[in-house]
C-alpha cells in the first residue's frame, strides 16, 4: 500500500513540473507573426508591355462617335453581269478541230476560242478564186477593147471605116467597162464574206487553181475562228473537239466579272424607301470580315405572290475576283440619314466565354478585357450599344494576342 502512495506521488510531481513547458511551447507558437495573404489577380486583366512585342503587333484607336446609318437588311444572290455576259456562237457550221479556252480562263476581246473546219469556207474561198480570176479576165477584155476603139478612131479619121464600126467599138468598151464594175463587186462581196467569217483570203487562188498538193498548205486559213466578243472569264464550254455544230449552237459563255449584278429580295412595306442609286452594303459567308460596295440599279415593276417580295438589281464592283456567281449574300440597303453612335473597328472584338469583349487600355501596359454588346456594323465600323464609352483607348489591332494571353494564365492557375 505504501508502494502505491509513493508512485502516485512521483506521476503527481511529474505532471506539475511539465505544466510550465506545455504552456511555454503553447505560447511560442501564438506568438509566430502571421503572413501576408498576396493581392489577387483580377481576372479580366492583361499586363503585358507592347514593346516586348513585334512591331505593330498592338494598335490602339479611340471610340468614336460617327453616323450610322438605318438600313434595310435582306437576302439575295450574287449573278453575272447579264450586260457584260455574251454566249458565244459560230458564224459558220462545221466540225470542231482544236479547243483553245477553257471554264476559268481569262480571255481578252478577240482572242480564238475554238476552231472550225466549215465546207462553207472551201466553197467560200473557191468563189473568191472564181471572182478574181473573172474580174482579171474583164480586165484583159476592157484593155483589148480600149485598144480596137482607139484604132477605130484613127482609121475613122482616115475614112477608112465608117461610124457605125467606131460605135460598136465604143459600145464594146463600155460593155468590159460595167464587166469590170461586176466583176470587182463580186469579189468585194466574197471578200466581206471571207472577213465575216474570220478566214483569210490569202493563198485562195494558190490552192483553187493549182494541182491539189498545194491545198494542205492552207489548212489553217480555211478554219473558222471562234472569237471571244467581249473580255471576260469563260464561264461554260459546251463543245469538244470532234462536235458538228451550226450557226444556232452556243459554244461558250463569256462574262466579265469586275461587274456584278445581285439580285435582293425586298419585302412589299419597304419599297417606298427604295430609290434608284441609293448605296447597298453585300456581305457572302466566305469573306464575314469585309463587305462590298454597291448601290441598286433596278427595282422590280412585280411582286411575288409568294414572298411578297420585289426583287430589287444591285450593281458590285469586284476587281480582285473574290464574289462568284450564284453564292448567297445579305444585302445592307440605307434607308434615311441615319443616327450618331459609338463605333469601333470589328476587328477589336473578340468572343470569350460565349461573351464579347474589347480590351480596353488602362496604362502603358495594362488592358482590361471588357464584355460589350454590339450592333450593326457597316463596312470598316461596328457600332457599340453597351460597355465602351466614346474616347476610350482600346485595342485594335491584336487583341488576339491579349486574349490568348488572358486565357492561357487562367489554365495555368486552374
Amino acid at each position: 500500500m505504501s508502494s502505491l502512495k509513493s508512485a502516485g506521488i512521483l506521476l503527481c510531481g511529474a505532471l506539475l513540473i511539465s505544466l510550465p513547458f506545455a504552456a511555454v511551447g503553447c505560447s511560442a507558437q501564438t506568438s509566430e507573426p502571421e503572413r501576408p495573404a498576396a493581392a489577387p489577380i483580377a481576372p479580366d486583366l492583361v499586363t503585358i508591355h507592347p514593346e516586348s512585342l513585334p512591331p505593330g503587333s498592338l494598335q490602339f484607336e479611340e471610340a468614336r462617335l460617327a453616323v450610322i446609318p438605318e438600313v434595310l437588311q435582306v437576302t439575295g444572290r450574287i449573278g453575272v453581269n447579264e450586260n457584260l455576259t455574251s454566249r458565244v456562237g459560230t458564224l459558220a457550221g462545221g466540225r470542231v478541230t482544236q479547243v483553245l479556252a477553257g471554264v476559268g480562263d481569262r480571255v481578252a476581246k478577240g482572242s480564238v476560242l475554238a476552231l472550225i473546219n466549215s465546207h462553207e469556207v472551201h466553197d467560200t474561198r473557191s468563189e473568191y478564186a472564181k471572182a478574181v480570176a473573172e474580174l482579171q479576165r474583164c480586165r484583159a477584155e476592157l484593155e483589148y477593147t480600149k485598144n480596137a476603139r482607139d484604132r477605130a478612131a484613127r482609121l475613122y479619121e482616115l475614112k477608112a471605116i465608117s461610124l457605125e464600126q467606131l460605135q460598136r467599138a465604143e459600145t464594146d468598151q463600155s460593155g468590159a467597162e460595167l464587166s469590170v464594175s461586176s466583176a470587182q463587186a463580186e469579189v468585194n462581196r466574197v471578200e466581206e464574206t471571207l472577213r465575216h467569217l474570220g478566214v483569210s483570203r490569202e493563198g485562195a487562188m494558190e490552192e483553187y487553181t493549182r494541182p491539189g498538193e498545194a491545198r494542205g498548205q492552207y489548212d489553217l486559213e480555211e478554219m473558222v475562228p471562234v472569237p471571244s466578243p467581249i473580255t471576260g472569264t469563260v464561264l461554260q464550254r459546251l463543245v469538244s473537239p470532234g462536235v458538228v455544230v451550226t450557226s444556232a449552237n452556243d459554244l461558250f459563255v463569256v462574262s466579265d466579272l469586275t461587274t456584278l449584278w445581285v439580285i435582293a429580295e425586298v419585302p412589299e412595306r419597304n419599297l417606298s424607301a427604295l430609290r434608284i442609286g441609293r448605296p447597298v452594303e453585300i456581305t457572302v459567308q466566305a469573306y464575314e470580315d469585309r463587305s462590298f460596295p454597291g448601290r441598286i440599279a433596278l427595282i422590280g415593276t412585280s411582286l411575288d405572290p409568294n414572298t411578297r417580295t420585289v426583287q430589287v438589281r444591285c450593281e458590285t464592283s469586284d476587281q480582285k475576283g473574290l464574289l462568284k456567281p450564284e453564292m448567297y449574300a445579305a444585302i445592307l440597303i440605307e434607308l434615311g440619314e441615319g443616327r450618331q453612335g459609338t463605333v469601333i473597328s470589328p476587328a477589336a472584338a473578340q468572343d470569350m466565354d460565349g461573351q464579347t469583349v474589347v480590351f480596353v487600355r488602362e496604362g502603358t501596359d495594362r488592358f482590361r478585357a471588357r464584355q460589350v454588346r454590339l450592333g450593326r456594323q457597316t463596312g470598316s465600323q461596328v457600332e457599340v450599344l453597351e460597355g465602351i464609352k466614346t474616347g476610350e483607348t482600346i485595342v485594335a489591332k491584336g487583341s488576339f494576342l491579349l486574349k490568348s494571353e488572358l486565357l492561357k494564365r487562367r489554365f495555368s492557375v486552374e
